[in-house]
């Protein structure tokens, strides 16, 4: 999974890959309008979200009251499918209205890097991106930028290591053994255009 956080003045702009892993391993985005939330979990693909909400119908989790208080508010009927998003976005949230947006060029620029190697250096080469306004130079200022590489590992076990695990239960039922590894690299400052991303020691 390729992970990366922009921060622009108080607003997150989360751009997230899962790259080729298995279904225990997903991600979950976590959108909120005043006290009302929704999550949706994200097993493969790409994700950007950019100064708006993005989930649409697909919520796996969500706030007891979300739709009730959409439904009196008028913000939905309660007989189309419930869509968050267009619900409780004080703008249109159409493919026609997004474009040309920061979020209709950071879904485009992962997308295309999706057809291809998606690692680290991808991620750090979006964060820099200038015309679709990711990295951002002006009135709003790209204060700070980080990518996260998180990886599950097996290992095949030795012999004494299968019996050790036959023995107390442990492993994956395969003769193999998994771990997590995780890198991270900062900005430290502002413009990742102009910035090195130099990686961090994160005790995991």
């Amino acid at each position: 999974m390729i992970f990366g956080v922009h921060i622009i003045e108080h607003t997150l702009t989360q751009l997230i890959t899962l790259h080729e892993f298995q279904p225990v391993i997903c991600s979950w985005i976590l959108e909120t309008a005043g006290r009302h939330w929704a999550a949706e979990r994200i097993l493969l693909g790409s994700r950007n979200i950019s100064n708006g909400l993005t989930i649409r119908t697909g919520i796996d989790l969500c706030s007891a009251s979300l739709k009730q208080h959409a439904k009196e508010r008028g913000w939905w009927d309660g007989k189309q499918v419930f869509d968050f998003a267009a619900s409780y976005s004080a703008e249109p949230v159409t493919a026609a209205d997004l474009e040309g947006t920061r979020q209709s060029c950071g879904t485009a620029l992962l997308e295309k890097q999706e057809a291809g190697a998606f690692d680290a250096n991808a991620m750090m080469a979006i964060l820099r991106d200038h015309e679709g306004g990711i990295c951002m130079h002006g009135g709003f200022e790209t204060t700070a930028s980080m990518v996260s590489e998180i990886r599950r590992v097996r290992q095949r076990l030795r012999k004494q290591d299968e019996g050790e695990r036959q023995e107390t239960g442990g492993g994956v039922g395969d003769g193999a053994k998994e771990h997590i590894t995780a890198k991270h690299w900062m900005t430290g400052k502002p413009h990742p255009c102009w910035s090195e991303f130099i990686e961090q020691d994160m005790p995991s």
